[in-house]
């Protein structure tokens, strides 16, 4: 499990990510933090540009290669992390498309370290393996640089939410969890979600699905929905279990209540209403 929290321990956020980083105060700025990091780091998920485990035990390490960077927000995925900057820039570093190899070598670090480290190198040709911080530039159809407001990281897949509420997703796709209207395996550049014609304020993502909120407090859900993680209805029993593009959930599903929050888990989601 991640955790990210601010210098006073007060937590801001939880993923999916097999470490813990942790944002604190820059004192040289007052618009940024620090970044720092643990856990494990055989992908270059922590950013230091190499690929050993820096265990729970040990105290976070400040991220180096990102300490001139304004950094004004962070998030952690499997193998993968991404940080925006105050200025609107989408960094990640990590194995950012490649879901499958990662979740092996993270079930055999600790019964076989040996083999995990040979196993990291498998799967690195279906991903984009970055062990040090890469720019992600994501542009309009103006070819103009979008500036980014936030960042989301799940199991190979990142969404990126822009400054005028749009939300571009990339990385693994399988099962939609993309949200961009198609079941290829990977969404090798930024992509803008489909189906919403509202602006979102912020996006969770959970194993292989998503939620965004717009700020009219609709809730929108895609990817994989066998196990009710939509909250649509679908089941196991279901013939078609996936969206591959955005669907509105119901108000009558919150009964009729402005919806403030989502947050989602491995196979689980869940909203929190104006009124509690």
């Amino acid at each position: 499990m991640t955790w990210l929290c601010l210098l006073q321990n007060r937590m801001i956020r939880s993923g999916l990510g097999r470490g813990l980083s942790v944002l604190s105060r820059n004192s040289l700025s007052i618009r940024s933090y620090h970044l720092y990091a643990s856990g494990l780091g055989c992908h270059g998920a922590l950013g230091d540009g190499i690929t050993t485990e820096v265990t729970e035990e040990n105290s976070p390490l400040r991220v180096e290669s990102v300490k001139e960077l304004d950094i004004v927000s962070a998030d952690c995925g499997w193998g993968h992390s991404a940080v925006v900057t105050y200025d609107g820039n989408l960094y990640a570093f990590g194995r950012t498309h490649d879901m499958r190899n990662t979740v092996k070598v993270g079930r055999l670090w600790n019964k076989n370290p040996l083999l995990a480290k040979l196993m990291v190198n498998f799967g690195a040709f279906l991903s984009v393996d970055e062990p040090l911080p890469r720019h992600i530039e994501i542009l309009d159809e103006n070819h103009n640089r979008k500036t980014i407001a936030g960042v989301r990281c799940s199991a190979g897949t990142t969404a990126a939410i822009t400054d005028d509420g749009q939300v571009c997703m990339f990385g693994s796709n399988r099962y939609g969890q993309c949200g961009i209207g198609n079941l290829d395996s990977f969404v090798w550049q930024p992509t803008q979600l489909k189906n919403v014609n509202e602006s979102i304020v912020d996006v969770a993502l959970g194993f292989q699905h998503g939620l965004a909120l717009s700020r009219n407090g609709e809730v929108y859900v895609w990817g994989k929905g066998e196990r009710g993680q939509l909250g649509n209805g679908i089941t196991l029993e279901d013939k078609v279990q996936v969206r591959e593009t955005p669907e509105k959930l119901s108000k009558d599903y919150f009964e009729n209540e402005k919806v403030i929050s989502v947050g989602a888990g491995f196979n689980s989601s869940l909203v929190l209403t104006e009124n509690g």
